[in-house]
């Protein structure tokens, strides 16, 4: 389990605009599983906004009033309801902003089934701003025995710098900066793998006036991958795996309104031919060979 407080900057500078970020309202919620508020006495959405938008109001702070932390767990681990909340609660208490109002969301869309938490850091009493001390330290620590304590996998809690060799990979990081994490874990993304395996293939379609949907279909389905409609959107999905990214984030001309307007009523399709090539666990060949080199000289050491 990694987690990690980001420090971007909040989209529009409030907790509303993270809220609306996390829970993908501009996709209708395509990548959200569930949602859960805490500290906050309403039943929608909307009202709990106002909630902590008034709070938030109440301080004469200037600082950033919102903190922004990811919690993403290894490929194939997704703990259940309880220990996510038991997570979230044991997290908050150890930052000291149990009594904080927050927002906790799950996201599926990824490798790494993982949970944003997004908090008012303005104390629902004293109206006073909590900026934790050594912040990333504490919750990374606390991470390490929140594993322990309900049996999850055991991730390297390392620093900001050298967290990325743990392997984990987070939603919504550029292709490029994807790359840069997955050399240092050996393990590809599903969007790094359809880039760098299916992009040439989809290109072609895309670039041929003749082509029909039909043939889109066919050429994912060769990598045992399919378009599927998910909320407002369109994503490509295994078809073996309950994993998906945005169509359109493997090309733009994948979105559901350009596919639309190119080949009319999207449908999904019925094909069931075997696939040439299927995403996977693929290793990269340098990881492997570090690997075996570490093994060796451990034998070495040992026998010495």
């Amino acid at each position: 389990m990694i987690v990690k407080q980001v420090d971007k900057k909040i989209p529009k500078g409030s907790f509303k605009g993270l809220a609306d970020y996390i829970l993908d309202r501009t996709h209708d919620g395509a990548k959200v599983e569930e949602y859960e508020f805490t500290n906050c006495p309403f039943d929608t959405v909307e009202d709990n906004f106002l909630f902590i938008r008034e709070t938030q109001k109440d301080s004469r702070s200037e600082q950033n009033k919102t903190m922004h932390i990811v919690v993403s767990f290894p490929e194939g681990e997704k703990p259940s309801k309880e220990v996510l909340q038991d997570i979230e609660k044991e997290l908050m208490r150890t930052l000291g902003m149990e009594e904080h109002q927050r927002l906790s969301v799950t996201h599926t869309n990824t490798n790494n089934f993982h949970m944003h938490i997004a908090i008012n850091k303005i104390h629902p009493v004293t109206k006073h701003i909590i900026n934790p001390h050594k912040s990333k330290i504490k919750i990374n620590n606390k991470a390490a025995e929140l594993e322990v304590k309900h049996k999850l996998q055991k991730t390297n809690h390392l620093s900001n710098d050298l967290r990325k060799e743990a392997g984990i990979i987070f939603e919504d990081i550029q292709y490029n900066k994807s790359k840069e994490i997955e050399i240092h874990s050996g393990v590809d993304s599903l969007l790094t793998w359809i880039k760098e395996e299916a992009l040439e293939d989809i290109k072609e379609v895309l670039k041929d006036p003749k082509s029909s949907l039909d043939i889109l279909h066919q050429v994912l389905a060769d990598y045992n991958l399919e378009l599927k409609p998910r909320g407002n959107g369109i994503v490509i999905a295994d078809k073996t795996r309950k994993l998906f990214v945005k169509a359109s984030d493997v090309h733009r001309d994948l979105s559901k309104g350009k596919l639309e307007k190119r080949f009319g009523e999207f449908k999904t399709s019925k094909i069931t031919t075997t696939p040439k090539k299927k995403f996977g666990r693929p290793v990269n060949e340098y990881w492997k060979r570090y690997q075996e080199l570490s093994t060796q000289k451990r034998s070495t050491k040992t026998e010495e």
